[in-house]
């Protein structure tokens, strides 16, 4: 049964909260529901499940909904960390094929784990970096290694430099298959233009609906300018369980309020259904 009652408590009051261990039960809704694991408190996204009931709670009922949406369809989750939306997309529609991609070895270790105990192939599961081309690359953290880092990047600085490979989502993704993508998520700490520079192709031949987090002036400075043109964009907050329509994206560090959704212009259905939500 679905919990009904939802918690927000920040990083700092779950740091004060007893370690979780274990198998934790991950609900979206009634129908949409799996499994992470927590050791000793080494998950966030568990964590958040354990003592909120909930994670990204109307960023995940958006996902979930839009996922179950289209059919037959390739949906991409890049910097998947520990796969919460990726199994998500898999457990709400089995007809779409879920590409996920996570550079972190302790990151992409536990995804395949929580795959493995839901039952579900790990097959597309890939321990790569998205970004403009394929390159050798660097990521860096600043948690230690031993945790499941939810801020590695591979901008700015680190306590740790793990060496990684990099591919473009245009080189990885065949042509045939590109117009076969519906829905995208970036999570990847300020390379977001990155890896919107190396899925240009991809965008010209399908316009999928991209989830992304804003919390760099210079992700909303290269969405305001880059896509635009042919995508609304809307701001979610994951504490009110809101969505708002803005014509310009501005970025904000408010840990409840940094995802975005990018909508098509020309897809009708869904920025009819977006504007329902408002």
């Amino acid at each position: 049964m679905q919990k009904k009652d939802f918690n927000f408590y920040g990083l700092e009051e779950l740091n004060q909260k007893e370690a979780v261990n274990g198998i934790i039960n991950c609900y979206i809704s009634e129908e949409v529901h799996f499994k992470m694991i927590c050791a000793n408190n080494d998950c966030a996204i568990s964590r958040r499940f354990y003592w909120n009931n909930c994670y990204e709670k109307k960023t995940l009922d958006l996902w979930s909904l839009l996922s179950k949406l289209i059919s037959n369809k390739i949906i991409i989750d890049i910097g998947a960390h520990a796969g919460v939306y990726s199994l998500c997309a898999t457990i709400t529609n089995n007809t779409n094929q879920v590409f996920s991609f996570e550079p972190f070895f302790m990151n992409y270790a536990r995804m395949s784990t929580n795959f493995k105990i839901n039952n579900l192939n790990p097959n597309n599961l890939y321990m790569l970096a998205v970004g403009d081309m394929n390159k050798q690359s660097t990521l860096k953290l600043n948690t230690n290694i031993h945790y499941l880092s939810s801020g590695g990047s591979i901008l700015g600085k680190g306590n740790y430099e793990i060496p990684i490979q990099e591919i473009s989502i245009d080189s990885f993704i065949k042509d045939i298959d590109k117009p076969k993508v519906g829905l995208i998520k970036i999570d990847v700490e300020g390379y977001e233009a990155n890896v919107m520079d190396g899925l240009q192709g991809l965008l010209k031949l399908s316009e999928p609906v991209i989830f992304f987090e804003c919390n760099e002036e210079s992700v909303a400075e290269y969405f305001n300018s880059e896509i635009s043109k042919n995508y609304y964009f809307y701001e979610i907050n994951d504490k009110e369980l809101s969505i708002k329509k803005v014509d310009k994206l501005e970025a904000t560090r408010e840990y409840f309020l940094h995802n975005r959704v990018a909508i098509p212009k020309k897809n009708n259905k869904i920025v009819k259904l977006l504007n329902s939500l408002i």
